[in-house]
């Protein structure tokens, strides 16, 4: 899949994190938060749920510039494959895979994970995964038959976001790039009427 690249903050708001040019500041001015926001930066292309976790351990994140309480990581996974004749085009994508991580920057040693989630999701237009997109991904075909649909699984995140803003956290919602959320979950939702959250369509 073709992640759209998203724009790289100034200088003084970026910081290496194992290899990569990760924001220290999403941008927001004080005062601005009112629940969760959505901010995204390039993790790099097909960045694993594992290796998020292992990114955002790193230590380069103690000294962030941020007005947030946590960040909420997430890595969509959808429906793909290859070739000149492809069995699902990128217009008839679905999410298989809803995984996120929750870091607390206000952590007393610093930002931390402090809870992971994983969800996978049962597509409905291909719901047999072809094998380059069991090999890309690494989800198998029994992983979403017992899965829920898209619907179920966008719900469970939002009552974990609104859980989120009813303890007084403000947060800001990471992406692997905007590819995520502004093409993938948008273009599945509006084929399948689905109403999703407003911070969804927020990008900074």
């Amino acid at each position: 899949q073709a992640h759209e690249k998203a724009s790289t903050p100034p200088m003084s708001m970026r910081a290496d994190v194992g290899g990569r040019t990760m924001p220290m500041s999403l941008g927001f001015p004080p005062g601005s938060l009112s629940g969760p926001w959505v901010a995204t930066t390039m993790l790099g292309k097909r960045v694993g749920h594992s290796k998020l976790m292992q990114t955002w351990s790193s230590e380069a994140l103690l000294q962030p510039v941020h007005e947030f309480d946590c960040i909420v990581i997430v890595d969509l996974e959808a429906t793909c494959d290859e070739g000149s004749n492809p069995k699902v085009t990128q217009g008839a994508q679905e999410i298989i895979e809803f995984p996120w991580i929750l870091v607390d920057l206000k952590a007393p040693g610093g930002p931390a994970i402090c809870d992971r989630q994983q969800r996978y999701v049962r597509p409905v237009m291909n719901k047999t995964l072809t094998p380059f997109c069991r090999g890309l991904t690494g989800i198998s075909q029994s992983d979403v038959d017992k899965a829920p649909e898209l619907k179920d699984v966008v719900d469970a995140f939002a009552e974990y976001m609104r859980a989120l803003t009813m303890q007084g956290k403000t947060c800001a919602l990471l992406a692997d790039g905007e590819w995520d959320f502004k093409v993938l979950l948008q273009s599945e939702a509006k084929r399948k009427n689905l109403s999703v959250p407003s911070y969804f369509r927020s990008f900074f």
